[in-house]
């Protein structure tokens, strides 16, 4: 066995299950990007979020950004339910999926793809901060909570999966 774990703990049904969970999440995500173009264009966003503390800066030029990421996050959330959902109804794409889900070759590819992914994330992200620095404080600053939130983010996931595995 390629990993101290593998994916037989799950079903592979709970995985699909879960994906389509997620994938309504992704649809909320779009559907509130949506809607905060959608509230700026009918009423005052502005005032609205004013009351709460909240300054708006730019948001006319961020609007096109909102709507089209927005649509885009609906897309691909409907696209993945569709996906998920036609596994679960045909039996052979189902077992398909299932073999390719559950193959240590394909594991040892995922896992290796995402520690790969994450080396040189780090490595771009902290060439960023160093750049960064030189030219602008707030996206120094940015990029700097950006990085400790991801080893945060990284240190905790290692920690959860090494207890439980």
């Amino acid at each position: 066995m390629l990993q101290k774990h593998n994916n037989r703990d799950m079903s592979f049904k709970k995985v699909i299950k879960i994906k389509i969970l997620v994938s309504v999440f992704i649809i909320l995500v779009g559907l509130k990007c949506l809607l905060l173009v959608l509230l700026n264009q009918v009423g005052d966003l502005q005032s609205l979020t004013s009351k709460f503390g909240i300054d708006l800066v730019n948001f006319n030029f961020m609007q096109g950004f909102y709507a089209g990421f927005g649509f885009m996050l609906i897309a691909v959330g409907v696209a993945m339910i569709a996906r998920n959902a036609e596994l679960l109804k045909k039996p052979e794409k189902f077992k398909k999926a299932e073999i390719d889900y559950l193959d240590e070759r394909n594991q040892l590819i995922r896992s290796v793809t995402v520690n790969t992914t994450s080396c040189i994330f780090i490595v771009a992200l902290a060439f960023a901060i160093v750049i960064s620095g030189m030219f602008n404080s707030i996206v120094f600053v940015a990029l700097i909570g950006t990085f400790f939130m991801y080893l945060l983010i990284l240190f905790t996931s290692y920690l959860i999966i090494k207890v439980k595995y």
